[in-house]
């Protein structure tokens, strides 16, 4: 993970220490079907996500409160690395 993206997982540690007890999901994407297998896909996915959730809990969000969802391959409008992306959503 580059400088840019620890800054990025620190505020959304931020967010989350601001709401405790709410749930944080964190969401693996990897491109549409057909660049890898579909196992390949999820198990990328479910690996991005899981880096994401254990620099959120590095920066202080309690592990209990951290779910890592790895999601179906997406589809990209504009550049193939659109759908190579984790999401974190505080709050579900």
């Amino acid at each position: 993970m580059g400088p840019e993206a620890r800054a990025v997982v620190a505020q959304a540690a931020e967010a989350a220490r601001a709401r405790p007890g709410v749930p944080v999901a964190v969401r693996g994407f990897t491109a549409p079907d057909g660049v890898a297998s579909p196992a390949f896909s999820r198990a990328l996915a479910e690996a991005r996500a899981q880096n994401v959730a254990d620099a959120l809990v590095a920066n202080g969000v309690p592990r209990d409160r951290v779910r890592v969802q790895p999601r179906p391959p997406a589809p990209f409008e504009m550049m193939p690395v659109e759908s190579r992306r984790v999401e974190v959503h505080v709050g579900g």
